[in-house]
């Protein structure tokens, strides 16, 4: 539910700011892999199973390594959006 609000609010952001296709499809990706992210490292914090530990640790280089990725590609573009934390 929170993630629907998210994007609506960014479908919002991006068509105030002249963005459509492509570019808004690129903030709703970087938005999601934000969030996968955070949510990367909510799980590692509270994983106690050494069997699982290194697994998690894999899915959160994963996932920062994607945002990473997709914040370069917005900044390539030139995509801004009040509602996106650009690093």
């Amino acid at each position: 539910m929170k993630q629907r609000i998210k994007q609506k609010r960014f479908r919002e952001c991006a068509a105030d700011d002249g963005y459509g296709g492509a570019e808004m499809d690129l903030m709703l990706e970087l938005e999601d892999a934000r969030i996968q992210w955070k949510n990367m490292q909510t799980v590692y914090n509270e994983v106690s199973d050494p069997a699982l530990i290194d697994t998690v640790i894999y899915q959160v280089m994963a996932a920062e390594q994607r945002y990473e990725y997709l914040l370069r590609l917005a900044k390539q573009e030139a995509l801004t959006c009040e509602n996106i934390p650009v690093r």
